[in-house]
């Protein structure tokens, strides 16, 4: 089913933003053949939400292209409180050891737990809080990490999957150029690339707005994209 959804609230400028789709999480494993390392740690981590938390992000991306899960789990919440629900029942539970628990940053909190004899790192983002998963994809920057998770449904924007298929990245919307770029060279390195009116079309941002190529990344801007 198609999912309409407002701006986030968060983004000043109103901008076109990509339809979404509301499947089954089976849509990006049902070709793998055995149980992903995503859906075994769903069983245990503290449920999530159509109104939030969500997941969202590269360990879709990962899940689907049935790479190990070596980067972070992001976790995405609707406000503080949701957030700091999340967390005291990610360290209290039985079903994993929780190994570290980071320091809370104005942007993260980092929370690493050993489960099934590797250890993850559950990444919980409130350097911004969303009303739904689609304004939380609308602030994604590539169309390859459009995918949200809310415990039930999976949130794809429009061409996503036939993009991961094909390795190519479309920009959504660019707010730094500079961990653009680095994320860019991160995702060519598993076989991306960008057609030439993407890369057009990303210093054309740079063009419309010199001064973003100095602006210094906030942590949560190398997160869940």
């Amino acid at each position: 089913m198609n999912v309409t959804c407002e701006y986030s609230q968060h983004i000043g400028d109103k901008k076109s933003v990509p339809n979404y789709t509301k499947v089954p999480l089976t849509s990006i494993t049902s070709h793998t053949k055995k149980v992903t390392e995503l859906e075994f740690l769903l069983e245990v981590l503290p449920k999530l939400d159509e109104k939030g938390p969500w997941i969202a992000g590269g360990c879709l991306l990962r899940t689907y292209l049935e790479l190990p899960m070596s980067t972070d789990i992001d976790v995405f919440f609707a406000n503080i409180e949701q957030k700091n629900h999340y967390l005291n029942e990610l360290v209290k539970s039985n079903q994993f050891k929780v190994i570290s628990r980071g320091e809370d940053t104005k942007w993260v909190q980092n929370v690493i737990i050993a489960y099934r004899t590797r250890s993850y790192t559950i990444q919980l983002i409130h350097g911004h809080f969303f009303n739904s998963p689609c304004n939380l994809l609308d602030d994604f920057d590539m169309n390859i990490c459009q995918l949200a998770y809310d415990g039930k449904k999976l949130y794809v924007a429009e061409d996503t999957i036939d993009a991961i298929k094909n390795r190519y990245i479309s920009v959504n919307h660019v707010s730094n150029p500079r961990n653009f770029m680095t994320r860019c060279m991160k995702y060519a390195r598993l076989g991306f690339s960008m057609h030439s009116d993407q890369i057009n079309k990303f210093f054309d941002t740079i063009k419309t707005n010199p001064k973003s190529i100095l602006k210094e990344p906030k942590d949560y801007e190398e997160l869940g994209k």
